[in-house]
């Protein structure tokens, strides 16, 4: 409980821009996150729940331009997911945000491996709704397409590759817009 409060207030303070506050929210999110972990082996109860929160932490660090801390704990919720035999959906979710954190990294060519694993994933998913069909694909997707060639920024440049999973989820998003 103690890990939810401390990442609600990381998410409020990082969109009040107060990037210290942010910081310090998301580093005691995940101390919090590793003392509910100590001693407990698979399978872990609320798994799904913590992949998430390391996701956000590394996330927060991406966006306050701390990619080293990022790629920590995208690689941290990475472990955990690969623990869940149960699904895979917190496994794309893990490996997708390993790949923008490798990307602000400056570690492309490792980004791009990882989000293509990523993507190989949410082809094979079922999904119960169109909704998380959507949510699951559309990260993937467009962070595919950054790595390849995203315009003046960090990527591959291999803009002509970005195009098919651009289009495929500015298309996703458009039919759910329509719906």
């Amino acid at each position: 409980r103690a890990g939810g409060i401390a990442m609600d207030r990381m998410i409020v303070a990082f969109s009040e821009r107060r990037d210290a506050d942010a910081a310090r929210f998301a580093q005691d999110t995940a101390d919090h996150l590793e003392m509910s972990l100590r001693g407990r082996e698979a399978p872990i109860p609320g798994l799904r729940e913590t992949v998430s929160a390391y996701c956000n932490v590394a996330l927060t660090f991406v966006n306050l331009h701390r990619p080293d801390e990022g790629v920590r704990y995208a690689r941290r919720a990475l472990e955990l997911a690969r623990t869940d035999t149960s699904s895979d959906r917190p496994l794309s979710q893990a490996l997708s945000q390993l790949a923008v954190s490798l990307r602000a990294q400056g570690n492309v060519e490792e980004a791009m491996a990882v989000i293509r694993e990523a993507h190989a994933l949410i082809d094979r998913l079922s999904y119960d709704t169109d909704t998380d069909r959507v949510i699951s694909r559309y990260a993937v997707l467009l962070r595919e397409g950054q790595i390849l060639g995203e315009d003046r920024g960090v990527s591959l440049e291999r803009p002509a590759e970005a195009v098919a999973p651009l289009r495929e989820a500015l298309a996703m998003n458009e039919a759910a817009a329509r719906r």
